[in-house]
């Protein structure tokens, strides 16, 4: 495993930040990014049955979507 630099974590650690203060499009991001983290936390406080096991499943596409949803059903069952 390499270890990166030391400004170079910094910088990527602050830059959604500064994205944040200086671009309005960053904003809307981190805007989002809060209500998502906000609406989850909701429905987990709300909905969440604690007696099954919780599974997040990650697809960055539709066709990976589309790849993921045999997963999902066997996992519904």
């Amino acid at each position: 495993m390499t270890v990166l630099p030391l400004p170079y974590r910094i910088a990527t650690a602050a830059l959604p930040a500064a994205a944040a203060l200086f671009s309005s499009s960053g904003r809307a991001v981190a805007r989002a990014r809060q209500e998502s983290a906000a609406a989850l936390a909701r429905w987990a406080r709300t909905s969440r049955d604690r007696s099954r096991p919780l599974v997040v499943i990650h697809a960055a596409s539709a066709g990976e979507l589309r790849q993921a949803e045999p997963v999902i059903r066997r996992l519904r069952l």
